[in-house]
């Protein structure tokens, strides 16, 4: 697939619109219903880091007490269903991602997150909130039958109603560490009538035992509680129920549902960072530090005399073009994900995530794609030396080489 030449310039004004770490999540393809993030609202601290959160920036993760963890996020769960009678209607469509978990030497706790999300993906299925996510909806199986008795009353009392139902769940991670998992959940729903509306909520697991975090309870419940209060003016907003909190990257964060917009299907986040809490729950309430160099490049075939593994492989697209990324050195929070540019805010979104890990040292990542003409629609993301970077894959326009171009790139001539 050769590439136009004027891909360069394309992008050079649609990327300068943004930096590094500035690429906000998708909305879903309903995004007029109000369902975007707001910038998250992070409550400055009058408290210095402790010393251990110091020394733990000078330790690679499994240095730290966890060996490496991988996330994968399977996408392909989609259900597509069109009237009976041969129109061509469509009458539901059906999205749920699923995330799995390996985290190195330690069975016990992949298993005990990846047997969560089989049973929270069965719940979804079945519509029964047995209490292991937040299930929002009524789940596969009722929102299938009442599409068909939909489709049934526009025929049988000749009325005009909207056919198209739809529900959506999509996964994001936020944090992957040696100590905390912390996921990102974001569903849809539409009935039949309205706008549709939005629901997030949060999960943070425990990277050594597998259990969903919970800072409700445990001897530093009250101290978390009196710390947030004390940083954040509009604390009795906050809630503390299950799914309505989670951790970050940057601290304790809380999902607060944005009434102003009138659908109250708009979230903005507010965060309390951890040094705000001086060692309270220690072993959560800090990130061990990301501060190894390494850099990312990719090529379509593995690199001559190469003796570096090929940690993993990734089919973005089981049918399209074979990619190595080869990671030299350390980076951190790398991922892969997939990309949509918006053409009326010519700006990019990040919309699915296939797969992350909290490290990658000297390996190489084997991935299968489709690189449109166009406007890249995969990026790699990636830290080193505590800086974010974001790569789009694309190819070049004049012998077709595969390139990850920086998404701060500047207009040539």
């Amino acid at each position: 697939m050769k590439k136009l030449l004027s891909l360069y310039l394309s992008l050079t004004m649609c990327l300068l619109l943004f930096g590094c770490s500035g690429i906000p999540s998708l909305p879903t393809e309903q995004s007029d219903a109000g369902g975007n993030t707001a910038p998250a609202v992070t409550v400055p601290s009058e408290t210095e880091p402790s010393g251990s959160d110091a020394q733990d920036a000078e330790l690679l993760p499994e240095e730290a007490g966890q060996g490496q963890i991988m996330i994968k996020i399977d996408n392909s769960n989609m259900e597509y269903y069109y009237a009976p009678d041969g129109s061509g209607q469509l009458i539901l469509s059906y999205i749920c991602e699923k995330p799995s978990v390996e985290i190195e030497g330690n069975d016990y706790a992949s298993d005990t997150i990846n047997n969560f999300f089989n049973d929270l993906d069965e719940e979804y299925y079945t519509g029964e909130n047995r209490g292991r996510g937040n299930v929002f909806g009524p789940g596969f199986n009722l929102m299938l039958q009442k599409a068909y008795d939909n489709f049934q009353k526009s025929i049988d009392y000749k009325i005009d109603i909207r056919l198209d139902l739809v529900f959506s769940h999509y996964v994001d991670v936020v944090r992957c560490d040696n100590r905390v998992i912390s996921f990102v959940f974001t569903d849809y729903l539409f009935e039949g009538s309205g706008s549709g509306e939005y629901y997030k909520y949060a999960l943070s697991f425990d990277t050594f035992s597998g259990e969903i975090i919970d800072i409700t309870e445990g001897r530093d419940a009250t101290r978390i509680r009196r710390t947030v209060n004390r940083n954040v003016a509009e604390f009795e907003e906050l809630s503390y129920d299950k799914g309505c909190w989670y951790l970050d990257n940057d601290g304790l964060s809380f999902l607060v549902r944005n009434e102003e917009d009138g659908s109250g299907s708009s979230y903005k986040t507010v965060t309390v960072p951890y040094s705000a809490f001086n060692g309270v729950e220690a072993a959560y309430m800090s990130v061990t530090g990301k501060y190894r160099t390494g850099s990312v490049s990719i090529d379509d075939h593995v690199p001559a005399n190469s003796t570096l593994p090929i940690l993993d492989r990734i089919d973005a697209d089981p049918e399209g073009q074979d990619c190595f990324l080869t990671v030299e050195g350390t980076v951190y929070d790398f991922k892969l994900i997939n990309v949509q540019y918006s053409n009326y805010e010519e700006i990019f979104y990040s919309k699915d995530m296939y797969w992350m890990t909290n490290y990658i040292s000297d390996s190489i990542i084997q991935l299968a794609l489709d690189i449109p003409d166009g406007m890249p629609n995969m990026m790699v993301s990636y830290k080193s030396d505590g800086i974010e970077y974001n790569r789009f894959i694309t190819q070049s326009g004049k012998d077709g080489t595969l390139l990850l171009l920086d998404d701060d790139i500047t207009a040539v001539g």
